[in-house]
């Protein structure tokens, strides 16, 4: 009796110890997804522009302002310091309207920019490049961008995103007065290609576009909603299309359209969006989230409305509303120097009021990281490590349980 009741009790023992130790693991892991909450504000109210990650740090390569102006200084966010930073560098064409591509070249990182709208309001057909490594830039002058609505009238594009260390852009709007107004081809950019040799042309857009939001997917492009164009003004489409970068002859296949807004009018534009690969161990992996619904119209309005889209049922949901509405923002997604964490960060923009109004906010969603294990414990809250720290433990203390009932001799029956 008395070797069952010490059994029971190093069992029991063993069995507190090894919750213990799972439950620090399982609170030791990745902190809370969300909401979304402010963050520091823009160094000015900057609209029409874009920002992506590099080395830990965040840039931004120029902007348009609300009065009209643009401006084009490179600016760069600390994370860590929670600092902004004029580098001291402006771009060679200031321009407005820019998606920017993170590509390596023969020189090492640079972030790109196909296009743009200029400071005379003109859309230019410069490839201009950004390097965080030397805090440099140069232009690209034998492979301007391609991207025409009819023969000889240049755009700048809908959206552009990266694949496979090559960039897909697509789709464009000029203000020009010859329908169709809007564009339709897409341009594949390889920056390791021969000068004069970089661009190719890719699958045609099903149907003309702008301002559509791009995003990345386990190696699918996504062009998300955007706008169509009458001459006089813009009207958002919920649309949704998708490019296998692995099967471009396959072309622009449709997708699950975006749900209806809260403005109840169909469609969003001018916004940005974030893809988490399936295999990434991200929280929200094998999904995108649409960061806002932008909708421009004659009014100037802007929505705060996000949408999850759910790449393996091909299905759209709400998801975590901005705490500012806004459109034509900057978005990039910033990860903790730990790396058991992401923030969804936007910024800046056109905000509802009179037209033209911007704002210098920005909020940030955090996202956890829970990466897989070589032993299949990434459905298990807690992190690969601190799981395998928890069986380990486990498997010590009952050892050690089962040797102390060794080593105790334990008398015959009477």
């Amino acid at each position: 009796m008395k070797r069952t009741r010490r059994l029971f009790t190093l069992t029991l023992s063993c069995a507190l110890l090894l919750t213990l130790v799972v439950s620090w693991g399982a609170s030791a892991s990745a902190p809370t997804d969300g909401p979304w909450v402010n963050g520091s504000l823009l160094p000015a109210q900057m609209v029409r522009y874009d920002s992506e990650v590099s080395g830990g740090k965040m840039y931004v390569l120029g902007f348009r302002l609300p009065t009209g102006e643009t401006d084009g200084s490179v600016w760069v966010y600390d994370p860590v310091a929670d600092s902004w930073g004029d580098t001291g560098v402006d771009m060679p064409v200031p321009v407005s309207n820019y998606h920017i591509a993170k590509l390596t070249d023969s020189n090492g990182v640079g972030l790109y920019i196909f296009g743009g709208r200029d400071s005379a309001g003109l859309c230019t057909d410069t490839v201009q490049v950004f390097y965080p490594g030397t805090n440099t830039t140069a232009t690209v002058a034998t492979d301007p961008w391609n991207g025409q609505v009819n023969p000889g009238e240049r755009v700048f594009p809908g959206a552009v995103e990266v694949v496979g260390n090559k960039a897909y852009a697509w789709g464009g709007f000029c203000g020009g007065t010859t329908a169709p107004f809007t564009g339709s081809e897409t341009w594949i950019f390889d920056p390791m290609a021969a000068g004069g040799a970089r661009w190719t042309a890719g699958p045609a857009l099903p149907m003309n576009g702008a301002y559509q939001t791009g995003a990345v997917l386990d190696g699918k492009v996504y062009s998300i909603g955007g706008d169509t164009f009458d001459g006089t003004s813009l009207f958002p489409y919920a649309d949704v299309l998708m490019l296998d970068s692995a099967n471009l002859g396959a072309g622009w296949q449709a997708k699950a359209s975006l749900p209806l807004p809260s403005s109840g009018s169909p469609g969003c534009d001018e916004s940005r969006a974030f893809g988490f690969d399936s295999s990434s161990g991200w929280a929200l992996a094998g999904k995108v989230v649409l960061a806002g619904c932008g909708q421009w119209n004659a009014t100037n309005t802007a929505l705060p409305d996000s949408f999850l889209y759910d790449a393996a049922g091909n299905s759209w949901t709400t998801f975590a509303a901005l705490i500012q509405a806004r459109r034509n923002h900057a978005g990039a997604f910033i990860v903790a120097p730990d790396g058991l964490s992401g923030k969804m960060w936007v910024g800046g923009g056109y905000i509802p009021g009179a037209a033209n109004t911007g704002t210098d906010t920005t909020e940030t969603y955090t996202i956890s990281f829970s990466a897989p294990t070589a032993v299949g414990l990434d459905d298990f809250s807690a992190r690969g490590s601190d799981m395998t720290l928890a069986l380990v433990g486990g498997g010590l203390l009952l050892g050690l349980a089962l040797a102390m009932l060794k080593r105790r001799p334990v008398a015959p029956r009477a």
